[in-house]
């Protein structure tokens, strides 16, 4: 039994310390060393990914750095669709590489390409430093040959957003809502410059001079992009009215009313025009130019710049009613323009409500201090009331301002003011009471002195 006994407890060790046939001390140990030799696969793995890993690293600094020398033999020889084609296998190995999509839209210019060029700098990152001045060469081809206007004002705004302090986006956006009479951005981003000082001289003209400015050539760049796929409605407006201006037939705007005639134009564009606005009716062509902003305002019933235009026409004659009828068209939009307070002033001061006329040409002024025209109706009906000093400032402001106007009419452009005539623009801010644009002008007016001194 005893033998029995200990045969039995010998078979329950083995089973209890490990598997069947294996001694439990020997079986400890086999997981301990699986675990090492495992380990030590790791270790050797990591290592040879590591050296690839390297390895390609090393492999494809040599071969950027390759791409870029050669890019830059391209570039220094003239060789550019070698450039191009550089660049671009430089884009496909490193596509956060900023210099491979800049240099890709040079050769793309020089190669005559504006759309190509547009679309490689499009695709830059926006971190990268360069892109935001890039940006200026794309709103020049959509302005220009792409003739997609709206995507040039697009990339002057997407400039500003990578760099804030872009003073040339700020000055392509004032011109551009210059040229399309978009008059409610231009008096905003004017003023946001000058708050922030990235404004130009040239700024301080298209603020002041919001309600008259016509600029000479702003006639021919909308006629360009009336023909692109643009909505037509600001660039057929503008064309009038700037049109009108150009011709002379503005001097609607200083009472001066004249019939006025036909002029020649590019078929394409007239043909454009009619298609948009319909052909011309009792017995005049659709070339007529009152012809043209009558249907204009049929097609376009409450653009604000074609009711300011046929106020300052129907005022000129002393229509009372259709002065009348055409305040009562004015969109909520335009609750801060100006020029509609003055001819609701206008309006009154005809009807003999001078009270009246006074607090809508003050308001007038309160949204446009410098509406020299407003300055001088406002001063006469003052003189009527007994308050002469008002009277007599505001006579002489508004007489300033006429003559600032001719002034600056009379200038072959506004990118190059004479001193002269940036004085007596600070002179006339100063004497409105706008202190943040008088303060504005006067820094850059002494800034200009400063450079010039420097010069000589």
């Amino acid at each position: 039994m005893s033998s029995s006994f200990a045969a039995t407890r010998t078979t329950k060790s083995h089973h209890v310390g490990g598997v069947e046939g294996v001694p439990a001390d020997v079986k400890s140990t086999t997981p301990r060393r699986s675990w090492i030799r495992a380990l030590g696969w790791v270790f050797a793995i990591g290592a040879v990914v590591f050296a690839v890993s390297t390895i390609y690293r090393g492999m494809r600094v040599i071969e950027l750095r390759t791409l870029a020398l050669e890019a830059s033999e391209a570039l220094h020889t003239g060789q550019w669709q070698r450039l191009e084609n550089v660049s671009r296998r430089w884009q496909e190995k490193d596509p956060n590489a900023g210099m491979a999509w800049l240099l890709a839209a040079q050769a793309a210019e020089k190669l005559e390409s504006p759309g190509r060029m547009v679309a490689y700098i499009e695709r830059m990152p926006d971190d990268d430093s360069g892109k935001a001045n890039a940006l200026m060469d794309v709103a020049t081809a959509y302005f220009g040959p792409l003739n997609q206007p709206s995507l040039g004002e697009a990339a002057c705004l997407k400039s500003l957003e990578l760099q804030p302090n872009n003073v040339e986006a700020r000055r392509r956006l004032v011109f551009y809502y210059c040229m399309t009479l978009q008059r409610e951005k231009l008096i905003r981003f004017a003023r946001d410059a000058i708050a922030v000082g990235n404004e130009t001289p040239e700024t301080y003209v298209y603020l002041i001079g919001a309600d008259w400015i016509t600029l000479s050539n702003a006639a021919d760049y909308n006629g360009k992009w009336l023909q692109s796929s643009d909505s037509p409605e600001n660039f057929l407006v503008a064309y009038l009215v700037h049109w009108a201006g150009a011709a002379g037939i503005s001097s609607v705007q200083d009472g001066d009313v004249s019939s006025v005639a036909s002029w020649s134009a590019d078929p394409a564009l007239q043909a454009r025009i009619e298609k948009l606005i319909g052909p011309g009716t009792d017995q005049k062509q659709v070339t007529d130019h009152r012809q043209q902003l009558l249907l204009c305002m049929e097609r376009y019933p409450q653009n604000s710049e074609l009711i300011a235009f046929q106020l300052r026409e129907a005022a000129a004659e002393g229509d009372v009613d259709r002065v009348a009828k055409l305040l009562s068209r004015v969109p909520e939009s335009a609750a801060g323009d100006n020029r509609f307070y003055h001819y609701k002033g206008w309006l009154h001061e005809t009807l003999g409500e001078n009270d009246d006329a006074i607090v809508a040409y003050r308001d007038a002024l309160r949204f446009n201090p410098f509406d020299w025209r407003t300055q001088l109706k406002l001063a006469g009906v003052l003189r009527l009331a007994g308050k002469t000093d008002e009277a007599d400032r505001l006579a002489a402001l508004g007489v300033d301002g006429k003559n600032l106007r001719e002034t600056i009419m009379r200038l072959a452009d506004v990118q190059s003011l004479p001193m002269p005539v940036l004085e007596s623009m600070l002179d006339y801010c100063q004497r409105c009471g706008d202190k943040i644009v008088a303060d504005g002008l006067a820094n850059r007016v002494e800034m200009i002195r400063r450079e010039s001194a420097g010069k000589s």
